[in-house]
Order: C-alpha cells, then sequence, then structure tokens
C-alpha cells in the first residue's frame, strides 16, 4: 500500500512514504482526539473490501436509477443487511453493499453497481462518497505504520466528507507532481492512499461548501447503475 498526503497551500507540503501491508485501518484526528473510521481488505484477486469499525447495520435510503428514477424503500422489496456490514469492490467492475434489494419478491439479491472494472481505471474515479457524522467514537486501538491517518486537526469546525476514489498508479502520481486536487469543490481537503496492487485508492477528507449539518450516522452513497437481480 502507498500512503500519500495531499493538503491545500496553507497546509505542510506533500509527503510520500511506500508500504504494501493487504489490510489497513482509516482513522480521524479531529479535536485533538483520534477516532475510529473505517477498515480495507484487499483480496488475493485484488478485491477491495471495506467498511466501518464502528458496530451498526446498513439501512437502505434511496435508489436514483436511470430508467426508473427516484426510488425509496417503500418503492423496492429491501432485506436484511450483512452483520457487520461490507461493501466490495470486485475487479470484474461490480460493486456489491451488504443490503439484499429487488424489483420483486423473487429477485432479490445484494445491491450492486455496475461500474469499470477495476484494472481499466485510468483517470479518478468516485468510488464513494461519505458524509461523516457529529460523533466519532475514540479508537482504543494503537494505530500501526499501515495504517491510515486522516488529520482534519486545522480544518475548520464544520461538518466532514470524505470522498473514496480509485485510480490508476500512473495517474496518481502526476497528479500529486502537478499539485492538481482530487476534489476540486472543497473549501480544504486532505488525501492518503493505498495501493491495491493493480489501482491507488485515495480517501480525500474534505470541508464541502454544499454541507450545513453533520448527519447523525454514516451516510454513503455509491455512484453507477444499479443492477437489478431476475427472478428465480
Amino acid at each position: 500500500m502507498t500512503f500519500a498526503l495531499r493538503q491545500r497551500k496553507k497546509y505542510q507540503l506533500p509527503r510520500i512514504t511506500m508500504k504494501k501491508p493487504k489490510s489497513a485501518k482509516i482513522y480521524i484526528k479531529v479535536k485533538g482526539r483520534i477516532c475510529d473510521f473505517m477498515w480495507a481488505n484487499v483480496g488475493p484477486d485484488n478485491t477491495v473490501i471495506m467498511g466501518f469499525q464502528s458496530s451498526g447495520s446498513e439501512k437502505l435510503n434511496f435508489i436514483l436509477d436511470k430508467n426508473l428514477g427516484h426510488l425509496k424503500t417503500a418503492d423496492i422489496q429491501v432485506g436484511e443487511s450483512l452483520i457487520p456490514p461490507k461493501v466490495s469492490f470486485h475487479k470484474s467492475g461490480h460493486y456489491k453493499l451488504s443490503t439484499s434489494i429487488g424489483l420483486k419478491p423473487r429477485g432479490m439479491d445484494r445491491c450492486t453497481i455496475t461500474g469499470t472494472p477495476l484494472a481499466k481505471i485510468r483517470e479518478p474515479r468516485r468510488m464513494m462518497e461519505i458524509l461523516i457524522p457529529k460523533k466519532l467514537i475514540i479508537t482504543e486501538s494503537q494505530i500501526l505504520d499501515r495504517d491510515i491517518f486522516l488529520d482534519a486537526s486545522q480544518f475548520p469546525q464544520r461538518p466532514l466528507r470524505c470522498t473514496i476514489s480509485c485510480i490508476s498508479r500512473d495517474k496518481f502520481y502526476e497528479i500529486i507532481g502537478s499539485k492538481a486536487f482530487f476534489v476540486d469543490t472543497s473549501e480544504c481537503d486532505l488525501t492518503q492512499a493505498l495501493d491495491s496492487g493493480c489501482n491507488i485508492w485515495a480517501w480525500t477528507l474534505r470541508v464541502s461548501r454544499e454541507d450545513k449539518i453533520a448527519p447523525d450516522h454514516f451516510h454513503y452513497f455509491l455512484p453507477g447503475e444499479v443492477r437489478w437481480g431476475k427472478n428465480k
């Protein structure tokens, strides 16, 4: 895994170190406290699986379907979620959540987003957008060298969000060298990344002009097309 740091001009200069473990935890430092955030594992076929360190279950709020429009939970069949919930980014380009959904009861399957096969991703692709809750759990874990540490100590006292992006290795270092930023709409941001062996995965902690109130729980969104299960 590769760890890299990029911040806007008022912060320190970029720092890059090289590490390649097969798993990492992600932490956020806010108000002087280090808090649990996420974990990420890289499978033997370069599938990337991630989830949140805090306990809980996944609840579906809505789906934006290109043909059916805005679908609420009352408009579709929604099953139970895997416990603990996880998000799997398969190398095939099928990205799976934990909740089972279907247009009909006999067509239930894990919610699957169809995207680009991981090996074909070159330009930065937003894989997941996360709204950070107003309260985080202070970690009791020891932070290891392989872990990702997102320090928001110098950020304004505003709601936080995190954008997870996937990008090819050469394009990632091109962006780092050009001093460009992964998310142009941020008021301030900080990026650290890991090398899965196939791609670079970047976690960009940021303050967005669009966010006014932080949620009570994690809210996350996966862009792409929903693949509905077939009737069994």
